[in-house]
C-alpha cells in the first residue's frame, strides 16, 4: 500500500479514486508522517464491513464452524459438487 502525504493525496484525488475503484489500489493518507487515513474503493469497503459483521456474530461463526466439520467429515457436500448434480441431470 502506498503511502501519500495530505497535500499529495488532496491534489491527485480523482487520480488515486479511479485508481481504487478501477484497480482496487489501496493507499494510506499521512499526516507529518503518520497514517491518519486510509482510501480504497466502496467497494472493498463493504467486504470488510459484511466480513466485519459475520466475524462479530456468534451464531453465524458457529454455523460456519459446524459447516465446515460436516465438510470435512464427509457429511455435507460443497457447491461445487451439487452445481456438478445439476447440471449432469439437465444433461440427461
Amino acid at each position: 500500500m502506498d503511502t501519500l502525504n495530505a497535500s499529495d493525496a488532496r491534489s491527485r484525488l480523482p487520480e488515486l479514486l479511479d485508481a481504487c475503484a478501477g484497480e482496487g489500489a489501496r493507499f494510506t493518507i499521512a499526516v507529518h508522517g503518520v497514517a491518519k487515513a486510509v482510501l480504497l474503493s466502496a467497494a472493498e469497503w463493504e467486504e470488510i464491513e459484511e466480513t466485519l459483521r459475520v466475524l462479530s456474530s456468534p451464531d453465524l461463526l458457529r454455523q460456519i464452524n459446524e459447516s465446515e466439520a460436516a465438510l470435512r467429515e464427509g457429511e455435507a457436500r460443497d457447491a461445487a459438487d451439487v452445481l456438478r448434480d445439476l447440471l449432469a441431470d439437465e444433461a440427461a
